[in-house]
């Protein structure tokens, strides 16, 4: 297959997807083509968290301060969540390097 370039150019801060969207295989990130948003820090979760305890735990080099900005919302931490509890399960902590390319 042919991989065709969006355009869109990197840059520091700025996203290409963001949310969700439905697709046709279920949840895929949906095309957001703009700046990074402030977290929304203060959602509750399950177990006394809040999004930004999650975006901690889960992607820490992503919290330079106490105001982030980030190219996903709460709903996609919950699902990267999810996602990583999967991939622990299969053993992948055992191998740090593997891990951490996740």
């Amino acid at each position: 297959p042919v991989i065709r370039s969006s355009g869109v150019e990197k840059e520091a801060g700025h996203c290409v997807m963001r949310g969700q969207c439905e697709g046709r295989f279920g949840n895929t990130p949906c095309v957001y083509n703009g700046p990074a948003l402030p977290l929304e820090k203060d959602v509750p979760l399950p177990n006394n968290m809040t999004t930004f305890d999650l975006l901690n735990k889960l992607c820490p080099d992503f919290i330079y301060d106490d105001d982030p900005h980030v190219c996903c919302s709460s709903k996609q931490l919950l699902a990267f969540q999810e996602q990583m509890e999967m991939v622990e399960a299969l053993g992948f902590l055992r191998c740090p390097s593997c891990h951490q390319n996740f």
